[in-house]
């Protein structure tokens, strides 16, 4: 019996998370990493990873940074959080929270503080598009 913890994504959709992934890694120049982690820190894939090791804290340092977030937004009364930016020495770091019957966290890590603003748009682009192909379908009229 493997103690390996399971993927909370089925392989299908971490194959299809890889590659959504790679195209907004190669629609933004200066990323050096796009990943989805589910909301409680597991990593489910990366740009060019859909079996990403269990053992990667990525997803749970952002899901750490995102819960932060959320309770700072809610004790100043400014709603869910929507997106996060933050701004290093070295790059940036988006995190994108999205879904609705199942939560995930987009992040795209750049090294060129100069392509947020595009970024931020692609990163929210593909967030709305996953949810839109997952979201379930409507009662057939």
């Amino acid at each position: 019996m493997s103690s390996r913890p399971k993927s909370p994504e089925s392989r299908t959709m971490r194959s299809f998370f890889t590659a959504r992934l790679a195209e907004l890694r190669a629609a933004v120049p200066s990323a050096k990493l796009a990943a989805i982690a589910s909301e409680d820190g597991l990593l489910s894939a990366t740009d060019s990873d859909a079996e990403p090791s269990p053992l990667d804290r990525r997803g749970a340092v952002l899901a750490s940074l995102v819960a932060v977030a959320r309770t700072s937004a809610r004790e100043l009364q400014l709603a869910d959080t929507v997106c996060l930016l933050v701004q290093c020495l070295d790059g940036v770091l988006i995190v994108r929270p999205f879904g609705t019957t199942r939560r995930r966290l987009l992040l795209l890590q750049l090294a060129d503080q100069a392509e947020a603003s595009r970024a931020l748009v692609a990163a929210n682009r593909l967030a709305l598009d996953i949810e839109a192909r997952l979201a379930p379908a409507g009662p057939a009229s």
